[in-house]
């Protein structure tokens, strides 16, 4: 009998005085070696031993039977072998008393479909022709329901029992009653480590399809988040493009406008070149105030003109940069180094643009500031009215 602190290898230590009967010892110990080896082979894959000291066989039945499963099974055999062949009941016959088991008082029939059924898993797996879980499972479900009825209170009931036994004793109903307790306890808890089993299961598939949408949505998320950078890139760039084409045009037009101004200063210098007089200086005047608003305006129209030639230029590289980025970005392997060459072209296009050779001062202005300067010089320099 496993007695309270004793393990379950020092209980089988003690001597199994059924082994002793002349009539059943032999096929009991057969099902006792069945149980135990099937038992070590479960606990063998459920966890207790390294994957790489398993056998071929071995492998091949982890992969049958999840780890939780062989760890049910395995406590299954082990707590069976147990209430059928070690948990001893002592029954008091008059002054004396002798120990008894489980197993003595269950129809042998039954015992014998318990050790072949046993068997056959193991020759399964000695084969390789292992069963399904499900096949241990519910035979050793349907075998707890067919022996409920066999457990009897008196062994009288059982005619298969040898002479000699002391029937309806109340040691004998208290042995029977707490076999039989443990019988449906061992019941239900195979039922509960299979059920938490597949509890456990369903969670863990539940979990895995969580991640697995959790991913996808992230994936969705990068991609509607990429497709949108991307269509913002296009749209910033289809923008600069189009500034740059503006201001190409408008840059165009001011300088004609420049080159106009500038030849109608050439064409009425000419003018007062060829009917001027040399010695009447206030003709050259009267024709100089004239040129000089051209000229102011030449010079006027050509620093616009450089200023959309400037702009144009800096919306052209910007289009460049923003339509060739994504394209760029996506061979460098490090997403620091994308995001600080986002950052950079951030920078340079949202930075107030660069115009090269302006001012702040530049304003409108008739005559340029370096020609009234000249032109002061020489009003000083005219003979004075008499």
């Amino acid at each position: 009998m496993v007695e309270p602190g004793q393990s379950h290898a020092e209980a089988e230590s003690e001597p199994l005085l059924w082994r002793a009967d002349p009539t059943w010892g032999a096929d009991w110990e057969k099902v006792h070696g069945v149980l135990l080896y099937t038992r070590n082979v479960l606990n063998r894959i459920n966890g207790e031993t390294p994957e790489a000291e398993l056998s071929d066989h071995m492998r091949q039945l982890a992969k049958v039977y999840d780890e939780r499963t062989a760890r049910a099974l395995a406590d299954l055999y082990e707590l069976l072998t147990d209430v059928l062949f070690v948990d001893s009941a002592k029954i008091f016959t008059g002054k004396d008393s002798e120990p008894r088991y489980l197993v003595q008082y269950i129809d042998p029939a039954k015992i014998r479909e318990l050790g072949s059924a046993t068997e056959n898993i193991s020759r399964g797996i000695l084969e390789g022709d292992i069963p399904t879980a499900d096949v241990p499972v519910d035979f050793i479900k349907q075998w707890f329901d067919a022996i409920d009825g066999d457990i009897t209170w008196g062994v009288s009931l059982n005619s298969w029992m040898p002479s000699g036994f002391v029937t309806e004793s109340a040691s004998e109903k208290s042995a029977l009653n707490r076999w039989r307790k443990r019988i449906k306890g061992i019941e239900l808890g195979l039922r509960t480590a299979l059920e938490a089993g597949a509890a456990a299961e369903v969670a863990r598939e539940a979990a895995a399809e969580t991640i697995s949408l959790l991913d996808e949505t992230k994936s969705l998320r990068d991609m509607a988040r990429s497709a949108t950078g991307e269509a913002g890139a296009s749209g910033l760039g289809r923008y600069f493009s189009s500034v740059a084409k503006d201001e190409q045009q408008s840059a165009m037009w001011w300088t004609v406008a420049a080159i106009g101004s500038i030849a109608g200063v050439l064409a009425l210098g000419i003018i007062v070149f060829i009917r001027g007089d040399e010695a009447d200086w206030v003709p050259t005047l009267f024709h100089l105030a004239l040129a000089l608003p051209l000229i102011g305006a030449a010079s006027y129209v050509a620093r616009i003109a450089g200023h959309h030639r400037a702009l144009a230029r800096w919306a052209k590289a910007a289009a460049v940069q923003v339509n060739t980025i994504p394209a760029f970005s996506q061979q460098l392997s490090s997403a620091e180094a994308r995001q600080q060459l986002i950052l950079e072209l951030g920078k340079n296009v949202f930075a107030t643009p660069n115009f090269d050779g302006a001012t702040d001062g530049d304003r409108i202005s008739a005559v340029p500031p370096e020609l009234l300067e000249t032109l002061k010089e020489l009003v000083q320099k005219l003979p004075k009215a008499p």
